[in-house]
């Protein structure tokens, strides 16, 4: 498998279903490595199904599944309706998460940045996972404390987006996921012991 050299961590069946807000308590916090926001955002997935993961790795597991060969891959796993588009503008990538089906979630890829996003009657939201426990919860994407409040705006300012610039983004259903044999095999290679997590103190949103 091409996750090796990344030593495997076997996941745990968790010991009854959790809230949302109670696997958010449980896995987030300050990231004190280079950036775990992608395979953070798959974590999520993973405990939202039943499994016992933690992240904040770092080093080859962090470089490996940052990369945008790896995100694509998994949107290319049996089962997985992954979705990619290429050279897409702000306003593009904007239509696509207004598009976005309801009461589903998302993994999320695009520019520097990657996140679990959903669809609401008050528009889409992306979930933080690497800040302050009390930064940690689904965020709208129109923040209208911005003077610019507009789903471009959040792209720019959170996940890394350029106005001019186009880039990949990457959307892959949530459910069929965590509904995968293979990505639970994957998450082998994110799983990480709690106590050794990077995450806390000197760490933040990234």
């Amino acid at each position: 498998m091409k996750y090796r050299p990344v030593e495997k961590r076997e996941d745990q069946i968790a010991a009854g279903s959790k809230r949302e807000d109670e696997i958010i308590e449980d896995i987030a916090g300050p990231d004190q490595t280079k950036g775990s926001c992608s395979s953070m955002a798959l974590t999520f997935i993973a405990n939202l199904a039943g499994y016992k993961v933690y992240d904040f790795r770092g080093g080859l597991s962090l470089t490996i599944f940052a990369k945008n060969d790896t995100v694509q891959s998994i949107g290319k796993i049996a089962g997985v309706n992954g979705i990619k588009e290429d050279d897409v503008t702000l306003e593009q990538v904007a239509r696509m998460l207004k598009k976005l089906k309801r009461g589903k979630y998302y993994d999320f890829t695009y520019a520097r940045h990657a996140a679990v996003v959903r669809n609401t009657k008050n528009g889409p939201e992306y979930l933080e996972l690497q800040g302050d426990s009390w930064d940690n919860k689904w965020k709208p994407f129109v923040n209208e404390r911005e003077e610019i409040p507009t789903i471009e705006t959040r792209l720019v300012r959170r996940f890394g987006a350029k106005e001019q610039y186009l880039c990949t983004a990457t959307l892959v259903d949530a459910e069929e996921l965590a509904n995968s044999i293979e990505f639970r095999e994957i998450m082998g290679y994110i799983n990480n012991a709690k106590e050794l997590q990077k995450k806390g103190e000197g760490g933040g949103i990234k």
